[in-house]
C-alpha cells in the first residue's frame, strides 16, 4: 500500500510504500515511522537534516503507533503487551 502525508503547513511531503504508519510532529520538523523495511521498529527522524534521532525496536508483534501529542514532545504507542510513552 501506497501511503502519503503533508507536513503541517506543507512544506514536506512524506511518500512510502515500505512502511506501516509514519507522522509529522505538530511542527513538522520531526516525523515518526513505523516499520520500516519491514522491521518491528519505530524511528524518528529530524526532517531538515534527513537524519534519524532514535529508535525503538526490539518488541514484540504489531504495533501501533499514535500521531504526536500536540506539545509535540511526547508519542505514544503501543502493542498487545507493553504500552511505550516516549520523549525522544
Amino acid at each position: 500500500m501506497f501511503r502519503l502525508a503533508w507536513s503541517p503547513g506543507g512544506r514536506y511531503l512524506a511518500t512510502s510504500s515500505v512502511v506501516r504508519y509514519f507522522y509529522f510532529s505538530p511542527d513538522g520538523n520531526r516525523l515518526l515511522v513505523e516499520g520500516l523495511n519491514g522491521r518491528n521498529s519505530i524511528s524518528i527522524h529530524d526532517v531538515k537534516r534527513r537524519r534519524k534521532i532514535c529508535e525503538f525496536s526490539g518488541y514484540v508483534g504489531s504495533v501501533v503507533p499514535f500521531p504526536w501529542h500536540p506539545d509535540g514532545e511526547r508519542i505514544l504507542f503501543l502493542n498487545c503487551f507493553e504500552v511505550f510513552n516516549s520523549d525522544c
